[in-house]
């Protein structure tokens, strides 16, 4: 039943998030022919006053077309899915929704998977836009000057990293782009859900503790970060902090990613305890 909700959930949503999906790519790919067009402007001497004034309302206009639709993709499809998820399952939608012989897992992951799937899909469109288009914009020379792997593992003190512990980073960072899609959509159910708690204005107090969840976590998030910075810096004394800059990030990792998932599970219970034990349909 979990399959028939997931192919359900995925005709309804899908419309929406290839347009918006589909926004951000072809703007992507104007604004590498745009460059391709126009002999490569340089943006290093775009904005100096010997360019050329067209060019520059040109680039100007396309670049804020571009971070609108980055925007409308970004908080777009997040909004779509709480509301989704709001009006499917709490409000008349739900006496059907609730009536089906399935549990109240199968009907909170078929939504979570659908929407962390087009969120994870958004994130590289958005990403290899991005990258892509900054390529093109670049002129020879800066892609010479700040495209070089050799000079940003130097940086990072990652020249002297084994090659295994440079894959376990890429492989964090990888399960942190994940788990963050993961907790974005868990923490907008769990905010609806509680928000359902209240006798009326169900919306509002939904939106309330969605923002109070966030203080709260950013809050922790500052405090676990502070702590781990302070206690890298304590063995400063004994070695110089910056040679072991990749040891810290490679222990920051592990921490908000163990944070994340941990979190993350802590909002599926809330969400399933208020469905199961505290269901409140308007």
């Amino acid at each position: 039943m979990l399959g028939k909700l997931l192919v359900h959930e995925w005709k309804d949503s899908w419309k929406l998030m290839a347009i918006l999906n589909g926004a951000v790519l072809l703007l992507s790919f104007a604004g590498i022919a745009l460059n391709i067009f126009t002999d490569s402007v340089d943006l290093s001497t775009l904005f100096k006053s010997g360019g050329s004034q067209l060019s520059f309302m040109m680039y100007g206009s396309y670049m804020m077309l571009y971070v609108l639709s980055i925007f409308a993709l970004s908080i777009g499809s997040a909004l779509y899915f709480y509301v989704r998820f709001y009006r499917n399952l709490y409000t008349d939608q739900g006496y059907l929704m609730h009536t089906l012989p399935v549990s109240e897992h199968s009907l909170i992951l078929s939504k979570a998977m659908i929407a962390a799937a087009w969120r994870l899909f958004g994130m590289i469109i958005t990403t290899v836009g991005i990258g892509s288009l900054i390529f093109s914009f670049m002129g020879p020379a800066l892609r010479t000057e700040y495209l070089n792997i050799g000079d940003v593992y130097e940086a990072f003190g990652f020249d002297e990293v084994s090659p295994f512990l440079v894959i376990l980073y890429m492989f964090l960072m990888l399960l942190f782009a994940v788990g963050s899609i993961i907790f974005s959509v868990f923490q907008g159910y769990a905010a609806v859900s509680i928000g359902q708690l209240a006798s009326k204005n169900k919306v509002l107090a939904s939106v309330g503790a969605y923002f109070g969840i966030q203080i709260a976590l950013s809050i922790v998030s500052n405090i676990i970060t502070q702590s781990i910075m302070i206690v890298g810096l304590q063995f400063d004394y004994r070695w110089d902090f910056m040679d072991n800059f990749s040891l810290i990030f490679l222990i920051y990792l592990v921490v908000i990613n163990v944070v994340l998932y941990g979190v993350s599970a802590g909002f599926y219970f809330i969400t399933h305890a208020i469905m199961k034990n505290k269901l409140n349909l308007e």
